[in-house]
């Protein structure tokens, strides 16, 4: 979990949204970061959920054969959680 401002901003977003109350918010991510930067935020529990990813897809790599070879990576594990129906769209603020 990434994007060109790190994981702080892409959870605060979240949490943002999360205050709202209007839906539930899934972050997928390295569990440590992602609740490092939610302890710096208001956010709603009640609205926002947080799943594990220990791989992610490093900007240099080609996203097609990192995706492969990285089963566990965030874009896989939350591409799962949608196929499942835990959750209803993904979207990502890395390079995939």
């Amino acid at each position: 979990m990434g994007g060109d401002q790190g994981v702080d901003q892409i959870v605060f977003g979240a949490a943002q949204v999360s205050l709202d109350g209007d839906f539930c918010v899934v972050v997928v991510g390295d569990l440590i970061e992602i609740q490092r930067a939610l302890s710096a935020c208001a956010h709603d529990p009640r609205y926002l959920q947080v799943y594990h990813a220990h791989q992610f897809i490093e900007m240099g790599e080609d996203p097609s054969s990192a995706i492969d070879r990285k089963p566990m990576a965030s874009i896989n594990v939350a591409a799962g959680l949608v196929n499942s129906g835990i959750g209803d769209a993904l979207v990502s603020a890395g390079n995939t």
